[in-house]
């Protein structure tokens, strides 16, 4: 017998899980979430605080699905005053060409004709053209169902949505970026970046949607990633939910195609499920389920997904008075504007910031790659060459950046415990999918329905092109199947 019940079980701590758990507590199913020994996207090592993952936080005033869902669970008000604009938000470096985005067109203008003389009219009516339709996408986003479309009414419900918008349509043309690489190849790369997929030709759609993104600026949140997901869980305890973060699901129970209890450790608890959410890195998530239970099919397909690339994270703490002046928060570069948007010589950096309170104290620049799989480090000498082509790119925005290094740390590595050398930590890698599943809209690599009967799959991956919206919008749409699939008891009272 199971020691507790619930009708939601959620397992791990990406930001899909946490915001569909708190729609769900604010309908009134009884939610728990477990952290899946989830660890935080910045910590700190010495004096420094490093990150995990870029925090880059975008879509809060460009995207009315993810104004919806803050209202949802009562967070409207919170939402209005907690996220604070990056102003200019973007800075976009290629060798001789350096410029800044801003939401300020008039800014953006002077920018692009003071870097662009002979060719920024084009670039002007190109990102004039990306903003066109937002509010139809919006309406496409709000009612698209579960992908890929499972059963003939669920295709045929799909295929009738898909006639009746016509800007799903006009978007599966191919985007056509400016003539001239030092614009087009970073904003390819900003995309690139913002998206969880890697394949070509990237979805049209999901490029023009995030570029609406970009065009409406990036945010900081208070405590960054961490912050926003502890307010989906702050939510979740408030509508009576559970949360318990230090613990882990070491087993999933079948009975028959369905998921009836999960074994928790920390300590070990039994608990009944009527609804199980994966919140977490799918393949390990999927191995809980006893291999003579498995649905053989589906864990077949599991296993062939394969990632193409990763997102590799790389932290260079430096003295503040190397970092110049004029740099940017967030910062494009790209090295060899006419080579493929990845490798060591295409980053994204954030910059931390200096600490008002301790300005002599160093700061963090965050750089993230997208490497390919098979370049991907494994040991320490692996870790120290890609190390030092990045820093070598790094060096053309932060000059001297290597003379005066303080530290170097890359959540990548972990100590082996028998050599106590540098070796991949296969817990922190961000992988990157290459192909999009068939009939998922170019959209997603994942389905969200699995071949369990009860078992929902969110996470980084599903709706990955579409970015932290995808996230989202995976996230209503389990709801909304949730609402007509698993019904809510209530207490009868006279």
């Amino acid at each position: 017998m199971p020691d507790a019940f619930f009708d939601i079980v959620v397992v791990g701590t990406s930001i899909p899980g946490l915001a569909y758990g708190a729609l769900c507590a604010k309908e009134g199913y009884t939610v728990l979430v477990v952290g899946q020994e989830a660890k935080p996207s910045s910590y700190s090592i010495g004096e420094a605080q490093v990150y995990r993952t870029n925090p880059l936080l975008y879509g809060f005033g460009t995207s009315s699905v993810v104004r919806s869902l803050f209202k949802d669970i009562g967070l409207i008000a919170e939402m209005r005053n907690k996220p604070k604009k990056i102003d200019p938000y973007l800075q976009v470096v290629t060798p001789g060409v350096r410029f800044e985005l801003s939401e300020r067109a008039q800014f953006n203008s002077e920018e692009l004709a003071r870097e662009f003389p002979e060719s920024s009219d084009d670039m002007e009516r190109f990102l004039r053209a990306v903003l066109r339709d937002s509010s139809e996408m919006d309406r496409f986003l709000t009612e698209l169902p579960m992908l890929p479309p499972k059963g003939f009414w669920a295709r045929r419900k799909l295929k009738k949505q898909l006639g009746q918008s016509h800007v799903f349509d006009e978007a599966t043309e191919p985007v056509q970026f400016p003539g001239d690489l030092k614009f087009s190849s970073p904003m390819s790369a900003l995309v690139l970046f913002l998206s969880r997929l890697h394949g070509r030709p990237v979805s049209p759609f999901a490029v023009r949607r995030m570029l609406q993104h970009t065009m409406g600026g990036f945010f900081e949140y208070p405590q960054g990633i961490d912050g926003l997901k502890r307010l989906f869980t702050d939510r979740i305890i408030a509508n009576g939910g559970a949360f318990w973060p230090e613990r882990h699901v070491e087993q999933m129970l079948l009975k028959g195609k369905q998921i009836s209890e999960v074994v928790i450790q920390r300590p070990r608890r039994n608990a009944g499920v009527r609804l199980l959410v994966g919140n977490c890195p799918f393949k390990p998530f999927f191995s809980l389920i006893p291999q003579e239970q498995q649905d053989q099919q589906f864990h077949a397909f599991v296993k062939s997904l394969q990632p193409s690339s990763y997102n590799y994270v790389v932290n260079f703490v430096v003295p503040s008075d190397v970092i110049p002046e004029a740099m940017g928060q967030n910062v494009i570069l790209v090295m060899y504007p006419k080579k493929e948007a990845s490798g060591p010589g295409v980053l994204w950096i954030y910059r931390e910031g200096r600490n008002e309170e301790e300005p002599e104290s160093p700061e963090t620049l965050v750089v993230t790659a997208r490497i390919d799989a098979a370049d991907l480090p494994l040991e320490a000498a692996d870790f120290e060459r890609l190390n030092k082509k990045i820093l070598h790119s790094l060096e053309w925005v932060v000059p001297f950046a290597g003379e005066r290094l303080v530290s170097v740390h890359s959540p990548y590595a972990t100590l082996d415990r028998e050599t106590e050398q540098p070796r991949l930590d296969p817990a922190e890698v961000q992988e990157v999918y290459n192909a999009p599943l068939e009939g998922g809209l170019d959209f997603t690599g994942l389905p969200c329905r699995t071949g369990y009967k009860n078992l929902l799959l969110l996470g980084d991956h599903y709706l990955g092109a579409l970015g932290l919206e995808g996230a989202v919008v995976g996230a209503q749409q389990a709801f909304a199947w949730t609402r007509d699939n698993v019904v809510l008891k209530k207490i009868l009272r006279k």
